[in-house]
């Protein structure tokens, strides 16, 4: 989880993409071997446009990770 405080949804946009672009270039090395790139699905929820509520905001943005994941791996998907 990542709290951005007063960040709009554009900027947080684009956070999300600097993050996962970051991660897809770390190499991982385990027993002498390099292991395929990771990958990241995020949501992203916007307090208090997405929920009126910490707790709600954290749900709608879970629930957008796991829209993330069922559109495939790798990607970030915005709360409703």
């Amino acid at each position: 989880m990542i709290i951005l405080p007063g960040l709009p949804q554009e900027a947080a946009i684009k956070r999300v993409e600097a993050i996962r672009s970051s991660i897809k270039q770390f190499p991982i090395i385990f027993n002498g071997k390099k292991l395929p790139n990771l990958s990241l699905s995020i949501g992203v929820a916007i307090f208090p446009k997405n929920g009126v509520s910490m707790v709600e905001t954290l749900k709608l943005a879970n629930t957008a990770m796991r829209r993330a994941k069922q559109q495939g791996y790798g990607q970030y998907s915005l709360a409703d």
